[in-house]
């Protein structure tokens, strides 16, 4: 075994940790996923190379041995985080984990995701606990594709490996231009990360001496680390700056320069698949009961990970590698898997409806508002909704438009119900992670281009309409990715909204501009039907904390001489947010206000709208 791959494994695996545990330092952490999928490249076509005898038997063996490598401790894991699940994640959340445990065991877990439009690059704390799962979707769908491939094309014509290489990059940074959820997700634009390591399986050995080997080698190891240093999620991944630590790791394939300070690194390098597969779910379950960021997080994740991981790679990874009593045919792998995936899908489902949700004398508000259904809330890479999305009085001559992201549909039902109150005409124009503003954030870390277009669009529009009353609302508690990346995010941010309201026609006394909700540390009604938060009614209260860019929103909404509504004291003290208010949660999920909530506060709103005196 090269000493010098097992301590790349250490190194991409460190990164993930890190990455994982929010060390702010380690910024493009999330690149060890790309550095394993270069190592498995070589160490799957070397050994594809190797082989000598016919084809069928080789490729039957080739499987044989990956299923002994990747099944026990994967399928193990997917065991024992759904039991963890049924005990430490919300009732509210287990059919979906459910569905991502059945995924999780048949090696789809990045379909899954993507069809969920999982942000893996922006996990929160109520993420799922089998989200790093896509990595080994993506891994094993290429193993399905790549022996076949290589016994009966490529091994005859490795020259040409190389040239795929360069299609399938270029695919994949078109891809990632086009849709980089789909890029980052989907395993043929990230073909070209394991044909990386491909082609330095099956060029010949390069006749180097020490010192250059040395050059090498320390070139590639510095591109690596640079990478998870200087890198960001602001970068398009998989994409150009991708391409850094991707070569930088077949280098050091490559180069094969090895040196004894590689120790500890190759320790956890032996040990890298199982810590890759038990970290996350630990995270996720000491999230969800309330164990914040922090140094103590950090220690439990670490220490209980690297107890877990050396447990699993001794009693499970070696024993079912190396002891042929253990092995198992392809067929009963297929039988063994299918008996996980359908128990565990099985297990959880029966224990989400079996839940409680543990609250006494507390509705449990999780629906959205109605513009989420009927398709006028838009989805990401819709530019535009298909129909007028008019609501209220359609007949009155009293025209109010809803404008802004998620947190401006957020306020759509007591909108909604003012505006059929008082015969208003109400349109709806929110989409999701797209502000109302002249911006151009990130996707995944590409510019939105939907986004930038329905932004143009908008302006447009209420151009057109010249509403009685103009309503923005956008998030501003935590950062959008700024195409610029900007060092000062309020200054970028208040001259987006400058840029917006600017390129209005309308009268600026009709525009009211929403001060920002807090946002929770929690998914509240998550947090509030956990079994540790059992009648306990302040259990999920947070701490009211706006940052600079809503602060600073009552004095750019003078300057552009448009009306400021405040509505944090509404739900808020100065000090503390309640979770829960006149019986219901505040907060649907992690971050937007329940429509119950949101209902309840029409006679706050309509006071504050007196002063425009609608007709």
């Amino acid at each position: 075994m090269r000493r010098d791959i097992q301590a790349l494994r250490g190194l991409a695996i460190v990164s993930v940790l890190f990455y994982h545990l929010e060390f702010s330092q380690v910024k493009g952490g999330f690149l060890g996923v790309d550095i394993f999928f270069v190592i498995s490249g070589f160490v799957i076509t070397a050994r594809l190379d190797r082989g000598d005898g016919a084809i069928g038997k080789e490729i039957v063996a080739f499987y044989q041995k990956r299923l002994k490598r990747i099944l026990p401790a994967s399928l193990a894991v997917v065991i024992l985080t759904a039991v963890a699940s049924i005990y430490f994640i919300s009732p509210l959340q287990l059919k979906s984990v459910a569905h991502d445990a059945l995924n999780s065991s048949l090696f789809s877990a990045n379909i899954g995701f993507l069809f969920q439009q999982s942000d893996y690059l922006a996990a929160t704390s109520n993420a799922s606990p089998f989200l790093h799962y896509w990595s080994l979707g993506v891994e094993e769908q290429f193993y399905l594709i790549w022996p076949l491939a290589f016994f009966f094309f490529f091994k005859k014509k490795k020259k040409w490996i190389p040239g795929f290489f360069l299609l399938s990059l270029i695919f994949a940074l078109w891809l990632t231009g086009v849709n980089s959820l789909n890029s980052f997700y989907l395993p043929f634009s990230r073909f070209w990360e394991f044909l990386a390591g491909a082609t330095i399986a099956t060029i010949a050995p390069a006749q180097l001496s020490a010192r250059s080997r040395k050059v090498l080698g320390s070139l590639g190891w510095i591109a690596m680390v640079a990478s998870i240093f200087l890198l960001s999620t602001h970068n398009a991944t998989p994409g150009v700056t991708t391409v850094i630590p991707v070569l930088g790791a077949a280098l050091v394939i490559w180069s094969a320069w090895e040196f004894r300070r590689y120790s500890p690194l190759v320790w956890l390098g032996d040990i890298s698949f199982s810590l890759y597969l038990v970290h996350w779910p630990i995270i996720v379950f000491l999230y969800s009961q309330g164990v914040r960021p922090g140094i103590v997080k950090q220690i439990l994740v670490l220490s209980l990970s690297l107890l877990i991981a050396v447990l699993s790679y001794k009693f499970i990874e070696n024993p079912f590698r190396f002891n042929k009593k253990l092995s198992l045919s392809i067929p009963r792998w297929a039988l063994v898997v299918a008996i996980i995936a359908g128990g565990s899908f099985t297990g959880v489902n029966v224990a989400a409806s079996q839940a409680s949700l543990n609250l006494k004398n507390v509705i449990i508000d999780t629906s959205s508002p109605a513009i989420y259904a009927n398709g006028c809330h838009l989805d990401f890479n819709i530019d535009w909704p298909k129909g007028d999305c008019a609501f209220g009085d359609l007949t009155s001559s009293t025209t109010i438009v809803l404008a802004g992201d998620s947190h401006a549909a957020q306020w759509f039902p007591v909108l909604e119900q003012l505006a059929t109150e008082h015969h208003w005409k109400l349109i709806a124009r929110t989409k999701s992670s797209c502000p109302a503003l002249i911006l151009e954030t990130l996707r995944f870390g590409a510019p939105d281009k939907s986004c930038g277009k329905w932004q143009q669009l908008l302006v447009v529009e209420i151009n057109k309409i010249q509403p009685a009353m103009l309503f923005i609302a956008n998030y501003s508690q935590n950062r959008y990715g700024l195409v610029n990346n900007a060092s000062d995010y309020t200054s970028a941010w208040n001259n987006g909204l400058t840029n917006f309201v600017s390129a209005l026609t309308i009268d600026h006394s009709k525009i009211v501009l929403f001060g920002d909700t807090p946002r929770p540390t929690a998914n509240i009604p998550e947090c509030l039907t956990l079994k540790a938060n059992a009648n306990k009614r302040t259990a999920c209260d947070f701490v009211n904390l706006l940052t600079s860019t809503s602060m600073s929103a009552p004095t750019l909404a003078t300057q552009l001489h448009i009306y400021f509504l405040n509505p944090v004291p509404w739900f808020c003290t100065t000090t503390k947010c309640p979770a829960i208010s006149g019986g219901v949660n505040v907060y649907r999920d992690g971050s937007h206000l329940s429509v119950t909530a949101v209902k309840s506060k029409s006679n706050q709103l309509l006071a504050a709208l007196k002063r425009f005196k609608l007709s």
